[in-house]
């Protein structure tokens, strides 16, 4: 059966969602939290780039995660990020292990 990729879900030809897309909820996470800080003064060019200084990466490297083609990410960096987004580290890792991730062996999961 052909199975055609969908924004959120992989579905089947049928129409039958299968499997979330990996990567997909920690980006919707992290998005949504950029948007609701973004202002005209602080865009959200401004805050992908706190983002990566804070985490020692760079922004490309940010938007990468943002979009998902990069999943899983260290969980430092989510340390990194929650502290520049005001979030809870838990509301990210939650959204991670969602995508598939597994930060158990990490020290403070």
């Amino acid at each position: 059966m052909k199975i055609i990729k969908r924004r959120g879900t992989c579905c089947t030809v049928a129409g039958r969602a299968c499997s979330s897309i990996k990567g997909e909820r920690l980006s919707a996470a992290l998005n949504r939290s950029i948007d609701s800080m973004a202002t005209g003064d602080t865009t959200r060019g401004d805050i992908i780039d706190r983002m990566g200084n804070a985490a020692g990466i760079s922004s490309s490297t940010v938007s990468q995660i943002l979009n998902g083609s990069i999943v899983c990410p260290p969980l430092a960096r989510l340390r990194s990020f929650a502290r520049v987004l005001n979030i809870g580290l838990s509301a990210m890792t939650t959204a991670a292990t969602g995508d598939g991730c597994d930060y158990s062996g990490s020290d403070d999961s």
